[in-house]
């Protein structure tokens, strides 16, 4: 295959499944599809449910979204996500932590723009307050549950620089301090911003992405996250891939978060698709493992 990447090729710069000028072939825009999307908060397994929902969001309908019709509101696409994941470890205390988190989303692509907004429901079990964007603290041992903090996201998808470049996409997100209870968020606002660079090489997709979180909590510092990994695709609607994901700690107290994250993506139909994956635990601020799966669903 010519490693060139063109509008021609790709529909304009559509490599998640949006609108495409001229109409790409669903194998082409699945394809380009098999890499994560980017992590909405922090890198570890809640937030894995978000990633593997977002690739299965791009997979989805991608046969029917040749055309752009002329109405703006005609031309937006929907699709709406849910999952779950469940991880466990003892994050360097004594006693295993517990996790469920199950998000529920909804996303809207116009052109090279996509916009999504989370809303999760979280149960956690431990010593710990090892939720979105918060270090390990000492806690009583007790079941906590409800909603944590909505995470909104917008960003674009650039063209290649020059020939043979991987396309770029730029992203920020906000997170609402919407939590139910203490233990399930941070309980202030936070802001991100992420630079993402991915490229097809016959059936192989490299991507890595790269951001800084900032929080008005002034008991947590600013942290840098990256990831890098890659995608296969094993057939026309089947794809696998892993990354290694990289999250700076919030304060003297805790290390590094560093993760493995092998995954699949599965295109079921024109409208559903799914995101089974695990994670792998490399550090103190990590969980020992996880499973989780993500489906989405476009009208």
């Amino acid at each position: 295959m010519d490693d060139s990447i063109d509008d021609a090729s790709i529909g304009r710069a559509a490599p998640i499944g949006r609108a495409a000028e001229p109409a790409s072939s669903p194998r082409k825009e699945f394809r380009i599809s098999m890499r994560p999307r980017p992590k909405p908060a922090r890198f570890q397994s809640l937030g894995v449910a978000l990633v593997v929902g977002w690739v299965c969001a791009s997979l989805v309908r991608a046969e029917e979204r040749q055309e752009i019709p002329p109405s703006f509101w005609d031309s937006v696409f929907w699709t709406y996500t849910a999952g779950f994941d469940f991880s466990r470890g003892d994050y360097g205390l004594a006693r295993n932590s517990t996790l469920f988190y199950m998000p529920l989303g909804v996303i809207a692509d116009y052109d090279r723009f996509r916009v999504q907004a989370v809303v999760p429901f979280i149960v956690s079990d431990g010593p710990t307050s090892v939720l979105l964007d918060m270090a390990p603290m000492p806690l009583e041992s007790e079941t906590n549950s409800g909603v944590g903090e909505m995470l909104v996201s917008a960003s674009y998808v650039l063209d290649p620089f020059a020939s043979g470049l991987p396309l770029v996409e730029l992203g920020v997100q906000l997170t609402v301090p919407t939590r139910s209870k203490n233990e399930l968020g941070t309980g202030g606002w936070g802001f991100a911003t992420r630079i993402d660079c991915f490229r097809e090489w016959g059936p192989v997709t490299p991507f890595t992405s790269f951001g800084r979180k900032f929080y008005t909590s002034d008991s947590l510092d600013d942290r840098f996250f990256a990831s890098v990994g890659a995608s296969v695709e094993l057939t026309d609607l089947v794809a696998a891939g892993v990354s290694y994901d990289w999250l700076e700690e919030t304060s003297g107290a805790t290390p590094d978060a560093h993760e493995i994250v092998p995954f699949l993506v599965l295109a079921g139909s024109k409208r559903w698709s799914f995101g089974p994956y695990g994670v792998i635990g490399l550090s103190d601020a990590s969980p020992d493992y996880g499973v989780g799966l993500s489906v989405s669903f476009a009208p």
